[in-house]
């Protein structure tokens, strides 16, 4: 699979809202939503940035990208390889 089909991927599986129902085709997309494709989009084309990086390329405040990425890993969508100070990340 490569880096845009598991980013779109990743990006549908994220889409989740907070009462636990999918974000339909027809709902359009929120704020965070948004925000989540374009930083799933940011880390398929670059998995080793950094999140100072990510915020930067997207236009979001490096704290947002931190929730974003403690989400996502939390629902087993980011995963991280490496250590702390240099790693990858993969998109399942």
């Amino acid at each position: 699979m490569n880096y845009q089909s598991a980013a779109n991927n990743a990006t549908n599986n994220a889409k989740i809202n907070a009462d636990g129902t999918n974000g339909g085709v027809n709902e359009p997309a929120t704020k965070e939503q948004e925000q989540v494709k374009k930083l799933l989009d940011a880390i398929a084309q670059n998995p080793s940035a950094t999140q100072a990086h990510y915020a930067e390329q997207i236009g979001v405040s490096k704290r947002t990208v931190s929730r974003i990425f403690a989400s996502l890993q939390e629902k087993g969508v980011l995963r991280q390889i490496g250590t702390k100070r240099k790693s990858n990340w993969i998109i399942k």
